[in-house]
């Protein structure tokens, strides 16, 4: 059992970030009253760059 969570720990922690990252996406999303996603992220990723 301990074995299966040491393998599975990295796994549960990656969908946890993931589950943050894209619900603060959507947020993002919807706050801007933005329907098409592909214009969402091209914005975000404007913000990065």
């Amino acid at each position: 059992m301990l074995q299966l969570i040491h393998i599975l720990g990295l796994s549960f922690l990656a969908c946890i970030i993931m589950g943050a990252i894209l619900a603060y996406l959507g947020i993002h999303v919807l706050k801007r009253e933005v329907i098409f996603i592909d214009i969402a992220v091209a914005q975000v990723a404007a913000v990065g760059s």
